[in-house]
């Protein structure tokens, strides 16, 4: 995770309602995903697909990732590798999400940030 990632997640780990968390999440995050809302609105699917993985300690394989979270929201559709991978990567700049100290790829989610979703968003 970059400085300014870190410095992003301490922003939202404040947020207390959705219109705070959609003006909370940096532009050089969304603009990553697709421009203006609609790349709001994908970081913040993002992070709602998040929330069903069980919290660090707990890890998830790259496969749970790709099946899980980089999907077409509206139909369920697995997306294009290359969306997939850029997923994954503004998942783990930005702190969503991290690498697990593990001998194969794993990652974990904060369970801070699950929480700041959970409670702007519902369960």
């Amino acid at each position: 995770m970059t400085e300014q990632g870190e410095n992003s997640l301490e922003i939202l780990l404040k947020v207390s309602s959705l219109d705070e968390l959609k003006s909370a999440i940096s532009p050089t995050i969304t603009d990553k995903l697709a421009d203006g809302d609609e790349g709001v609105e994908k970081t913040i699917g993002l992070l709602i697909s998040l929330t069903p993985f069980a919290p660090a300690p707990a890890t998830f394989d790259r496969d749970a990732f790709n099946n899980i979270v980089a999907v077409n929201y509206e139909t369920g559709d697995p997306l294009p590798e290359e969306e997939q991978q850029r997923m994954l990567d503004v998942a783990l700049e930005a702190g969503f999400i991290q690498k697990a100290e593990t001998p194969k790829e794993r990652y974990s989610v904060r369970k801070e940030l699950q929480d700041v979703v959970k409670r702007v968003i519902g369960e």
